[in-house]
């Protein structure tokens, strides 16, 4: 024999297979509402109240005409242990026959498993002649549905089967491929639409690293073109893609109801209509005994529209794969809802979260807490406790970033979690200084406090009253601020180990602030015209040193954290309280020749007297304060060293 006569002869079995694999498909498609509906029947026969859903569309959808099939379910009734229903044993019937379409398929494809589903449903098929017209064993109906495999076989459980090896063989007998999809029976116009989906399985896949998934079958029933997904390796993960005319008709199956939302969170922008998501049974899945059926359709206008559509419904198949496992890892260092947060951060930057599990999941962000001291964390202390919420949010976030990139990078596994681990570092010491970051904030505030003060003197001399009472407005709102800044240190402070302790120096800074805004209140209760000019440079002077206590104060804070990285940093710190503490002997000084002035100088009323002696106390107190605060600060940096 020729070898093209071979080949014509191949050619000609390969068409028939492909034509028993799509009958196959159909009759799947057929069965499963005939499933449905028996499970209805059921349903409805021992509790009756609920009117419930006819099926109608299901029915219309697998390709049935016979609309008498409507009405069974509502006249199914209890007898005991039976259902009565007419003409229940002919839909049950039905129901083997597309099982037996769809072994018939399979025997077709010349599929090894052939001879024992004929076995299996023709056992099925003897224990169904037996029973009775009009009155069905409860028993019997939930046996042929079952999918609990534990309890005897069924023709759920040969449906599923065959469908298994159907999907199989759409691969091995594929017409072509399509970017990677098997596709079969499709007509010209259907390869730009299947390559537009796999365009995007494709832009997304590489992010499943060596884990299996992923493969796409696509054929055309009729007037639609299915493009089917595994996704993973879960019996009941399969995702189905219907492309009708104006509509993609979107099928999407999950044991996990989070993962389910997530699927559909995923989508939002494409704006679909989601119906109302239903609840299957499959005892024998080992995730859960029930699975989630989730049906949504997207309207299309235009073909550029539709494949536009189908490549971002086909990216976003990869972040499905493990995503409940990479919840779970995450959920132990975040709180409430904010690993599945991070799940879709890692989704929107097409990132994924697969190189975070192969590196180890959790027990890589274990590895990162490894490098704190003993003591840092205590035992069971959730993540979030130490670092916050937002840093640990950031923390993860880069976690997968870092993970994602380097792993595709085909960089070392090494290397990538040394990243990891400086990450957490960088992340710990930003906590760490938190306090000592807000502290200079603070300082920032008394520093504008200082020289808002020294202005306000040198424009009483000129008598400009009104920038003197804008200007304590000013001060009595950074004073509020100041206060709002303390509270937050005390919060930061909260007696987490490895940080300066910013709260002492804080406080004192505080009482600075606090001095300024009431000696900016005295400064507007002082006649420039009563006010003597040795007193008046006397408060200058008081107050030109808070200017310098103030600076030498934010330089002592700004240096303090690398105080022992940098020698530079170390000498610009000491330089820093050196000079605060010179500050502190002259501000005594100063207190000391004011009470001298105002003794030996003219007669100023005992009212007016107090009300300078006051306001120059303040100041020469908010300098003292100042240079408290940078011995405390000292104190703190130095003891720190002697805590760890």
């Amino acid at each position: 024999m020729r070898k093209d006569k071979i080949l014509s002869e191949l050619q000609e079995s390969a068409f028939h297979k492909f034509e028993h694999l799509r009958d196959g498909l159909a009759a799947n498609d057929r069965a499963k509402y005939y499933f449905a509906l028996l499970g209805h029947i059921q349903s409805r026969a021992f509790d009756p109240a609920p009117a419930g859903d006819d099926l109608k569309s299901e029915r219309e959808k697998a390709g049935i005409e016979d609309e008498w099939l409507d009405g069974v379910a509502a006249q199914a009734s209890a007898d005991g242990d039976d259902v009565i229903v007419p003409r229940g044993k002919e839909v049950l019937q039905r129901a083997a026959q597309e099982t037996k379409a769809m072994v018939k398929a399979v025997s077709a494809c010349g599929a090894p498993e052939a001879g024992q589903f004929a076995h299996r449903l023709r056992l099925c098929e003897e224990e169904i002649a037996r029973a009775k017209e009009g009155r069905l064993a409860a028993a019997l109906i939930g046996r042929m549905l079952s999918g609990e495999r534990g309890r005897g076989d069924g023709l759920h459980l040969l449906v599923m089967d065959a469908h298994k090896v159907l999907n199989r063989l759409g691969h091995e007998l594929a017409e072509e491929k399509i970017d990677g999809a098997a596709v079969f029976g499709i007509e010209a116009g259907d390869r730009e639409l299947v390559a537009a989906f796999m365009r995007g399985v494709n832009r997304t896949s590489p992010l499943r690293f060596d884990h299996p998934g992923l493969d796409t079958t696509a054929t055309r029933l009729k007037t639609q073109l299915l493009i089917q997904n595994d996704i993973g390796e879960t019996d009941a993960h399969v995702f189905l893609c219907a492309v009708r005319s104006g509509a993609v008709e979107l099928t999407y199956t999950d044991v996990h109801e989070k993962r389910a939302d997530f699927f559909q969170s995923m989508l939002a922008a494409l704006e679909p209509r989601w119906q109302a998501r239903a609840i299957k049974q499959a005892k024998d899945l080992p995730e859960s005994s029930d699975y989630f059926l989730v049906r949504g359709t997207i309207p299309w206008s235009d073909r550029g529209q539709l494949c536009r559509v189908l490549t971002e419904v086909g990216a976003k198949l990869a972040f499905l794969i493990d995503w409940n496992k990479a919840r779970k890892a995450l959920r132990t260092f975040v709180k409430g809802n904010d690993a599945v947060e991070v799940l879709a951060w890692s989704t929107q930057e097409e990132l994924g979260h697969m190189a975070f599990l192969k590196l180890g999941g959790r027990d890589l962000v274990y590895e990162a807490l490894e490098l704190l001291e003993p003591g840092t964390i205590r035992p069971g202390e959730p993540l979030y406790s130490v670092l916050g919420d937002e840093a640990t949010l950031a923390f993860l976030r880069d976690t997968l970033k870092i993970t994602s990139l380097g792993l595709r990078g085909n960089e070392s596994e090494l290397l990538v979690r040394d990243r990891v681990k400086a990450a957490f570092v960088r992340y710990f010491r930003t906590l760490a200084r938190g306090p000592l970051l807000s502290c200079r904030d603070l300082m920032g505030l008394v520093v504008e406090g200082a020289l808002t003060v020294r202005d306000m003197l040198r424009a009483l001399a000129r008598g400009e009253r009104d920038f003197i009472a804008r200007s304590a407005r000013r001060l009595h709102l950074w004073e509020e601020e100041s206060d709002l800044i303390l509270n937050r240190i005390r919060k930061q402070s909260g007696g987490r180990p490895g940080g300066t302790d910013a709260l002492s120096p804080a406080v004192l800074v505080d009482d600075a602030q606090d001095a300024f805004e009431e000696a900016a209140h005295l400064i507007g209760l002082i006649a420039p015209e009563k006010l003597p000019e040795q007193l008046r440079f006397g408060l200058e002077e008081a107050a030109d040193l808070c200017v310098r206590a103030a600076q030498e104060g934010y330089k002592a804070v700004a240096s303090a954290e690398e105080a022992f990285d940098e020698s530079t940093a170390l000498d610009d710190f000491s330089r820093s309280i050196d000079r605060l503490d010179g500050f502190s002997h002259r501000a005594g000084e100063l207190r000391r020749e004011f009470r001298r002035t105002l003794l030996d100088g003219p007669e100023l009323g005992s009212a007016f007297a107090m009300l300078v002696k006051d306001c120059a106390g303040e100041l020469t107190a908010a300098a003292e304060s100042l240079a408290r605060a940078g011995f405390a600060l000292h104190r703190a940096v130095f003891d720190r060293p002697a805590r760890r």
